[in-house]
């Protein structure tokens, strides 16, 4: 039973920002949130069709929200 829970809080975890950065569609609110990364190496890329990466992280959301902080900080910083 315990093996079951520390899998699931590996899954919860959200990953580090070098390795992990998406965009939520323009229209379908985080149902469909692309990967960024070219050669990702997580468990929840999801390949679709020849170029295109999904993430199905649990925590989407917050992924997408903590890439765009770091989009706007590198262009201020810029």
């Amino acid at each position: 039973m315990e093996e079951n829970v520390e899998a699931k809080d590996k899954d919860d975890d959200l990953p580090d920002s070098e390795n992990c950065q998406a965009r939520e569609h323009s229209s379908w609110d985080y149902e469909l949130v692309h990967c960024l990364i070219e050669h990702p190496l997580c468990d929840f890329a999801l390949h679709f069709g020849s170029s295109l990466l999904l993430c199905r992280h649990p925590r989407r959301k917050e992924i997408v929200e903590r890439t765009k902080a770091m989009l706007v900080d590198s262009a201020k910083s810029a």
